[in-house]
């Protein structure tokens, strides 16, 4: 739907099972929200127990690691990191140097955020019917612009909103990825190709942007 995609897992585990996920800085984002079971997640810190009633969010760079054992479904969202880019320029959320520093993990209490559960429901209930609107890319889109906002202000204490100037909300999504490039290789000598190649797009287009 949209840049996101929706999966469902389902798993009956006889012993303890683990995971292992390596998560580079444009790896997308992905919200996991059990439906039956639970799950502990970690990444950098201690475990934390995810439980129905919950989501986690996960979008930092590093490695995260699952654990669980019985039975248990469970919810993923993935969304595309150039439309969380967009949604965080939107709503006008930075860090110190302009730039979101998302926690490890994030833990969402549905209780307090139901709103955003409500929506998620709306969502799977709209994919399952025959019609859906939400399979549309343009209706999806939009979709998937909303769920992130959502998203974003249930985690208004983890992540600080701040005043943007208007003209920083329009930034292509290829600026975004040509800023991080740019961060990540500033000890290296980079020519415009390079940068250029680094955001996915030509260097006319590069330019532009800039």
């Amino acid at each position: 739907m949209g840049r996101m995609s929706l999966k469902f897992l389902s798993w009956d585990c006889e012993g303890p099972c683990e995971t292992s996920t390596w998560r580079s800085r444009d790896h997308h984002m992905a919200l996991h929200i059990p439906l039956r079971g639970t799950f502990q997640a970690k990444q950098d810190g201690g475990w934390i127990d995810v439980a129905p009633g919950s989501a986690l969010v996960v979008s930092a760079a590093g490695e995260t690691r699952r654990r669980w054992s019985g039975s248990s479904d469970l919810l993923n969202i993935m969304v595309d990191r150039d439309a969380l880019d967009q949604s965080v320029t939107r709503e006008a959320f930075s860090g110190p140097d302009g730039v979101v520093q998302f926690p490890a993990l994030t833990l969402i209490d549905l209780k307090e955020a139901a709103t955003l559960a409500r929506f998620i429901d709306m969502i799977i209930r709209d994919l399952e019917g025959e019609n859906s609107a939400f399979s549309d890319l343009a209706v999806g889109l939009e979709v998937e612009r909303v769920l992130l906002q959502l998203v974003l202000r249930s985690m208004r204490h983890e992540v600080e909103r701040r005043p943007i100037h208007e003209r920083y909300r329009i930034v292509p999504a290829y600026m975004r990825r040509a800023e991080r490039f740019i961060r990540e290789h500033f000890s290296e000598s980079l020519d415009m190709a390079a940068i250029a190649e680094g955001s996915g797009v030509s260097a006319r287009t590069l330019q532009y942007g800039f």
